[in-house]
């Protein structure tokens, strides 16, 4: 269960666009306050991207949390990966029906025909990338609110509703301000949480071949 909120960080946490990055393309001037849909609007525009993370995970059966980071690429329409550079280096990339993890010596590939709840969260994130708030809402009780002192900035919440999601992950909120989505937390239904923040973001970023070869990498 551990790796399946890893996961979804590397889903969710590629919608990071603007805020910290550097040198952004400016998007459209932005209302006051966002809704939903002009949110998951602005997720769809985004032809790639990067990021560099910082994931805590708070177990109730450990002391201290368990620390990692590094960064997250994403080539539309649908091609994810996330490098994980401390404690240890590791690799997780998603493409279509596989998920493929490098451990620093070998492979493990993953069908996610076979584990619906990993098939859910790319699912998920699908949606999001298409601006589907009617899919999203088929496997999630989604709310959305806006700080009453700063209407630019938002919370998502989403409520997994179908099994066996809904049986692991209690919910998951992502917050923002605008275009910038900040943090991602995850609650699982034994109280363990999961936090990723995203800093450097470098949005509207597009791959040579040698880079989807760099970033992307497949067994050889």
């Amino acid at each position: 269960m551990h790796a399946l909120p890893r996961l979804f960080a590397l889903l969710l946490g590629l919608f990071a666009v603007g805020g910290h990055a550097a040198d952004p393309a400016p998007p459209v001037k932005p209302p006051a306050a966002w809704d939903l849909n002009q949110l998951l609007q602005a997720f769809a525009r985004s032809p790639g991207l990067s990021a560099r993370f910082a994931e805590s995970k708070h177990m109730a059966l450990l002391a201290a949390p368990l620390e990692s980071a590094g960064m997250i690429y994403y080539a539309a329409p649908g091609l994810l990966a996330r490098h994980t550079e401390r404690p240890e280096h590791s690799v997780l990339v998603v493409d279509k029906d596989q998920v493929r993890i490098w451990d620093g010596a070998q492979w493990q590939i993953v069908d996610l025909g076979g584990k619906p709840v990993v098939r859910m969260f790319v699912d998920s994130f699908v949606r999001i990338l298409q601006g589907d708030l009617a899919g999203l809402q088929k496997i999630y009780g989604v709310t959305f609110a806006n700080d009453a002192a700063a209407p630019n900035r938002w919370t998502l919440t989403l409520r997994p509703k179908v099994a066996p999601m809904n049986q692991m992950i209690e919910r998951l909120e992502l917050r923002g301000d605008r275009l910038v989505v900040w943090e991602l937390k995850i609650v699982e239904r034994g109280g363990d949480e999961t936090r990723t923040q995203f800093f450097d973001v470098q949005p509207a970023r597009t791959f040579s071949a040698a880079d989807r070869a760099r970033y992307f990498p497949a067994p050889k």
